[in-house]
């Protein structure tokens, strides 16, 4: 019994270290469309709200690159296809809450609260591009998002260190 206790717990090590299972392309649509969304009205609050040069440049380059991302997700579907009926056309509650939590911030932690929220999305949305790149169920979509990896990790390195500079 004690073997077996054991085998259990290392088989389940195991299972907890291997790479999640591949993301299915309802899941890919609907996570990449829900980011690109709140990435873009984000930035559109941190262009009225912040009053740091940098921070604005940075959000009207999110605005253009995840406009363009969008439109770019929405030719990878019709080319394979895919219904656009899994690409929301509305955030989700958790989305609604971040983007209330900008307008509600005191203007002194404005642009901390934005960046770490710029910080946060952009590490989990090239976690979930790549993934998606290297498993994902779709030709079309697999192509599309190893295309925008390298922008994705781009916003992402670029975040950090701005985010960096304000603290």
């Amino acid at each position: 019994m004690k073997k077996f206790a054991l085998a259990a717990v290392a088989m389940s090590a195991l299972l907890a270290a291997s790479p999640a299972f591949a993301t299915s392309t309802k899941d890919f649509v609907g996570k990449a469309s829900q980011a690109g969304m709140f990435e873009i009205e984000s930035s559109k609050i941190a262009l009225t709200r912040s009053s740091n040069a940098e921070v604005k440049a940075f959000a009207q380059k999110m605005i253009d690159d995840h406009t363009a991302a969008s439109a770019a997700l929405k030719t990878a579907m019709a080319a394979d296809g895919v219904d656009m009926a899994l690409a929301p056309t509305a955030l989700n509650d958790k989305y609604t809450g971040k983007l209330e939590d900008l307008r509600e911030a005191d203007a002194e932690d404005f642009d901390e609260d934005y960046m770490d929220m710029q910080k946060s999305a952009h590490r989990k949305a090239v976690r979930l591009f790549k993934d998606y790149a290297d498993d994902g169920e779709n030709a079309a979509l697999k192509s599309f998002a190893a295309s925008t990896v390298a922008t994705l990790e781009a916003h992402k390195d670029h975040a950090n260190k701005l985010e960096e500079k304000i603290d």
